[in-house]
């Protein structure tokens, strides 16, 4: 078993859509897919304040996070 945190790439965007996913349906919201994709964009922006990273398992993406660096 390997375990992986790093940030995401773009080629991982429906990847990291299906985890998107279960944590709105967790929160009990929605947004519009506007929203999701523009979120990605400025995950991937590297002048951009949003940040992330992924949990990558047996080359799976498991998890993620998302924050703003105070």
């Amino acid at each position: 078993m390997s375990v992986i945190i790093r940030k995401p790439v773009q080629s991982e965007f429906s990847s990291w859509r299906q985890l998107w996913d279960q944590y709105l349906v967790f929160y009990e919201t929605t947004l519009p897919e506007e929203h999701t994709r523009s979120l990605f964009e400025r995950i991937l922006d590297k002048d951009d304040l949003v940040e992330a990273f992924v949990v990558e398992l047996d080359g799976d993406l498991v998890g993620l996070v998302h924050f703003l660096p105070h």
